[in-house]
């Protein structure tokens, strides 16, 4: 069948997200303005919390409360919780989908800042914030198709294969495209949307010119790297235009690099 993303039901921002969102895009954020929205929000202010205490910013003590949170996560990064409160109202607890693409974003998110603070520490944030929400675009198909899409899910991890490929055959769209049409209503930097449009389907790097160019290669390095740590299903069918050795030249990324991140990865996740 014919999935029309129009008709789709997507997840709708709370006007404090929306507004915050838009404090942290600009040049000079005030801090004391966006801790003021999240607090106006539970729900948003909730996620911001257990965001900064997700294994990304795990640390001995508990963060309890939205200034430290926002302390430990940085301006930018306010805009996952953001996402992820967004998408948590939808999402059903029960789900494969909903469990694995949490999973899958949280693992990506993870390698993207270990490898960005070594490569090119101006995009860490950026990366990171592609690597956890790129594949929010399934749960929004998951929440409206049901067991359709589970039932496609699965057959993604059982036969290895890219999941954009079995979803054009069956629903005649992918996940990209419906997450380009929620970066537009999460009123997403155009540089961002950019980005997570073509996250899977783009010209092979060559050189790494532009910022954009770090964080493709960054999230696709990540995608690769998962792939061979073996600690998720996911990554086993997804496709880049460049191989992972490809990309360890292009970032220059040695192994002793790659065996400490993978090391630390490792830690990080138990």
């Amino acid at each position: 069948m014919g999935v029309n993303i129009s008709q789709l039901d997507m997840p709708g921002v709370s006007p404090q997200g929306l507004e915050i969102m838009e404090l942290v895009s600009v040049d000079d954020p005030d801090i004391h303005k966006i801790e003021e929205k999240i607090m106006q929000d539970p729900a948003l202010a909730s996620s911001v919390i257990r965001y900064a205490n997700s294994p990304l910013y795990r640390r001995r003590d508990e963060i309890t409360n939205v200034p430290n949170a926002l302390t430990m996560l940085g301006l930018k990064n306010v805009r996952s919780a953001v996402v992820m409160a967004t998408l948590h109202a939808v999402s059903n607890g029960n789900s494969v989908v909903n469990n694995l693409v949490w999973k899958h974003g949280q693992m990506i998110a993870m390698l993207c800042k270990l490898i960005a603070i070594k490569v090119k520490p101006t995009v860490a944030d950026d990366a990171e914030f592609v690597g956890l929400i790129h594949d929010l675009g399934a749960l929004v198909l998951a929440a409206n198709l049901g067991d359709e899409y589970e039932a496609l899910y699965q057959r993604t991890i059982d036969e290895e294969q890219s999941l954009e490929k079995i979803e054009k055959e069956q629903l005649g769209i992918s996940h990209d495209q419906v997450m380009l049409h929620l970066a537009s209503q999460l009123r997403l930097p155009d540089k961002l949307t950019e980005i997570l449009s073509s996250i899977h389907v783009r010209e092979k790097l060559t050189q790494t010119e532009h910022e954009a160019d770090y964080v493709h290669a960054i999230v696709s390095a990540a995608h690769l790297l998962l792939e061979q740590i073996g600690k998720d299903p996911l990554s086993k069918g997804e496709q880049f235009p460049e191989t992972l050795d490809e990309l360890k030249e292009l970032l220059k990324l040695d192994e002793r690099f790659i065996n400490k991140i993978t090391s630390k990865f490792e830690e990080i996740e138990g």
